[in-house]
């Protein structure tokens, strides 16, 4: 019976691209000479971790879906901006982003971050950015106009839509 290694260490080190907004994770092996095999792997991500020490669960990827909709979370977070003063409520508990994260999280989980295999993988910026897009309807159902801009901008020819 195969049994897969525990997670010795978790490292947000890996570099993030603010151009092509890549999520990146693995896991990479850590060998004990001694034993002469795979003792633990270090996992390994391109965000920080700036929600789950509030939420209490790590990242993860796959059939691991706690620490799968902690990472869905960050990705959120991370392409959805927050205002000032905002702030959203899972079960009880306060995180600081926006609502829509929290309700877009288990279908982003479910959609992007459930299929990575065991090692880990990359989700293109470009896929992210398009299922957002594809799930505006939410954005609207949380008070978010995609079409209007922010309310604290004068809608003028060169603000509105970035000029004629």
């Amino acid at each position: 019976m195969y049994v897969r290694p525990r997670v010795v260490r978790t490292e947000y080190t890996l570099p993030w691209s603010p151009t092509d907004r890549d999520v990146v994770m693995d896991r990479r092996p850590v060998y004990y000479p001694d034993a002469g095999e795979i003792t633990g792997v270090i996992e390994r991500y391109n965000l920080p971790q700036e929600l789950w020490p509030i939420w209490g669960q790590g990242f993860s990827w796959g059939p691991d879906v706690g620490g799968g909709l902690t990472l869905a979370l960050a990705i959120l977070d991370r392409w959805i901006d927050r205002g000032p003063g905002d702030a959203a409520s899972y079960y009880g508990q306060p995180l600081p982003c926006r609502q829509l994260c929290v309700c877009l999280m288990p279908a982003l989980y479910l959609a992007l971050i459930q299929p990575i295999p065991w090692h880990g993988g990359v989700v293109p910026g470009g896929r992210i950015a398009q299922w957002i897009a594809d799930h505006r309807g939410a954005w609207e159902l949380e008070g978010f106009d995609l079409d209007d801009p922010p309310p604290d901008e004068e809608s003028t020819p060169t603000t509105l839509y970035g000029g004629l």
